[in-house]
């Protein structure tokens, strides 16, 4: 019997529903239809499209991807080989497509993005500190102080972004090499993504077959590869190291799981605030281990995540005797002054409800939503614990969006989430053969592909 006609019926109906989205997508997308662009009040800018030796250019990238998919078996044996091969298509496909924003091809894009304050302002903040003559020390006690005067996002972002700037500044011999290396090493961080989405869900499903899937349409999701240099790129894998050790803590109930997460935490919210949001799942994964456990387990949990929080607490009370720097009025100005620009952008909620998942939705480049969907859908009857997660996974953005917590362009700003996506996605497609899984692939690549060469994201 022929792997075609082993494969249950239902696998090539969803296939032919993937296939006929992508189709319709695909000519909206050329066609450069308005709309498929983002709401009126924040569309993606259209771009000129050059043919098609872009596409052929972005199809070499993907060649790692296809050699790991051949090379795949679930079991024995390692993953590792595969995941360095999708990583190296995240890298090499992120950097492609922004040499192509330039007639001839050229990477010096990403320069003029870093350096220039109106996009992010991390750079330009960090040229302002070493022009300062302060010491890291001083910076961080004087920061609260200092935010509303930072330039575009660096205003109401913890201390990190501009501190990354800082080694480069200083390491080299010129600001437009310091943006160079700056944006080329945000560029190979977020191929952890990879990584770090293939253990996630390894670790909340125990299926290595459903973590490779997961990882490897993660790795051509238009949110993580056409927004370099943006440090949005990196946040997936902060996702995922925040829920891995959560989940360790609770099934493990071992107080180092629960002190690394705390560690963890205060790390990432150095970086960014945005993963604040991320308590939904946290509590929601807390409810489904109480569901598994029973109430016993409740006990447990409380001890683990008090033992976080104060980790949290001890970590920044040993900074803030060092320096002075105060998290939570880092957190409270910020805020403020997030909703002091707020106006100018349009995004008022609720209008932005609908508008954050569809722009959600475009970031993972329509196919995988529809797919993890498609394992709902079939699957919502099972009251079993992936059925549970996965709903879990797909509850935290659409709260986040109905809460309007964070209101943007979220193809990137919702990127921290992808990986969620990324497990039923996978579980999904442990029930796919081979050949109808190459071809939801290749709808993802034309997709990001078409994506990359007529909107400009950056």
């Amino acid at each position: 019997m022929t792997e075609a006609s082993a494969a249950p019926r239902a696998v090539y109906f969803k296939l032919a529903v993937v296939a006929a989205m992508t189709v319709v997508l695909g000519v909206l997308i050329c066609r450069q239809v308005t709309g498929i662009n983002g709401p009126d009040y924040w569309r993606w800018p259209w771009r000129v499209n050059r043919g098609f030796e872009p596409y052929a250019l972005l199809f070499f990238t993907t060649i790692p991807l296809l050699v790991a998919q051949w090379k795949f078996i679930p079991k024995p044996g390692t993953a590792l080989p595969r995941i360095l091969l999708l990583m190296a298509t995240v890298l090499a496909f992120e950097i492609t497509a922004r040499g192509l924003d330039m007639v001839p091809f050229d990477l010096t894009r990403l320069v003029s993005i870093t350096e220039e304050p109106g996009t992010t302002g991390y750079f330009t903040q960090a040229e302002k500190f070493l022009a300062s003559g302060k010491s890291i020390r001083e910076f961080l006690g004087d920061y609260v102080r200092l935010m509303p005067t930072f330039p575009m996002h660096a205003c109401n972002k913890p201390p990190g972004p501009t501190l990354f700037y800082v080694p480069f500044l200083r390491g080299t011999g010129t600001e437009d090499a310091a943006a160079m290396w700056g944006a080329l090493t945000i560029g190979m961080l977020a191929t952890l993504g990879v990584p770090a989405t293939y253990l996630f869900i390894r670790e909340l499903t125990g299926d290595r077959a459903a973590a490779f899937h997961g990882a490897t349409f993660f790795s051509l999701c238009p949110g993580l590869l056409l927004f370099i240099p943006e440090f949005d790129q990196i946040y997936p894998v902060f996702t995922c190291i925040l829920l891995i050790l959560w989940a360790k803590s609770l099934q493990t109930g071992r107080v180092g799981w629960a002190v690394a997460m705390g560690l963890a935490f205060a790390a990432i919210c150095f970086q960014t605030f945005n993963l604040l949001v991320l308590g939904v799942f946290v509590l929601g994964y807390a409810i489904l281990v109480v569901v598994s456990k029973g109430k016993s387990a409740i006990s447990t949990i409380l001890r683990q995540a008090c033992i976080a929080g104060a980790t949290v607490v001890i970590a920044y009370g040993l900074l803030w005797l060092w320096s002075g720097y105060n998290p939570i009025r880092a957190l409270i100005v910020g805020v403020a002054n997030q909703a002091r620009q707020q106006p100018t952008t349009g995004r008022f909620w609720p209008r932005t409800i609908p508008f954050d998942l569809t722009d959600f939705a475009l970031g993972l480049g329509w196919v995988c939503v529809l797919i993890a969907m498609f394992y709902l859908l079939t699957s919502i009857r099972q009251k079993t614990w992936p059925v549970l997660l996965a709903l879990l996974c797909f509850l935290q953005p659409i709260v986040v969006a109905l809460t309007g917590l964070l209101p943007g362009e979220n193809a990137r700003v919702f990127a921290f989430m992808i990986p969620l996506i990324m497990l039923p996605l996978g579980l999904e497609l442990t029930h796919w053969p081979t050949s109808a899984r190459l071809a939801a692939l290749a709808c993802l690549w034309a997709l990001t592909a078409m994506l990359s060469q007529n909107m400009v994201f950056v």
